[in-house]
């Protein structure tokens, strides 16, 4: 499994969908997406430097894919997130976190994550800061759902998806 399978989102939604605060704003308008290769998964990193990121929650989307001759075969990936307040040349907040399928097991299989649809991942970021002693402070971000996209099995599904 590689970066080159992994769709980069271009969307961030943001706010409680169905309510006014609700709101969809293309990715570059808030984070720089990048994506590195890692001996275990793609590791997906979203930075924002000098932005003003709203304290609500916030939706991301992506999917893996098949290349030729390289099925996508998913069952882990790491992400990062690094915002930096605007004006705020001293602190930097970061989250970072590791989804893999051991959690998403159905009878005892793993799943691997492909297919058409999405993977969610959704964060909160609390407008809670801690400070601590010299001159730290977190802005502690929660990742609150992980709601799988397509998920495949069994040997025979997965095979059929080829």
């Amino acid at each position: 499994m590689s970066c080159a399978q992994a769709v980069a989102p271009s969307t961030i939604a943001m706010g409680t969908p169905g309510f006014m605060d609700f709101r969809v704003v293309p990715l570059p308008t808030f984070f720089t997406y990048s994506c590195t290769n890692t001996s275990h998964e793609p590791s997906i990193s979203l930075k924002c430097n000098g932005c003003r990121i709203p304290p609500r929650d916030h939706y991301m989307s992506w999917q893996f894919v098949d290349l030729p001759g390289q099925p996508a075969a998913v069952v882990g990936f790491q992400f990062n997130l690094t915002a930096k307040q605007h004006g705020d040349n001293e602190h930097v907040s970061f989250v970072s976190g590791a989804m893999n399928s051991d959690g998403y097991v159905d009878d005892g299989k793993l799943k691997t994550f492909r297919g058409r649809d999405s993977n969610v991942l959704k964060i909160q970021l609390f407008p809670q800061i801690y400070n601590n002693l010299g001159n730290l402070r977190l802005l502690q971000p929660l990742v609150q759902d992980f709601t799988q996209g397509s998920a495949l099995s069994d040997v025979g599904s997965l095979n059929a998806s080829l």
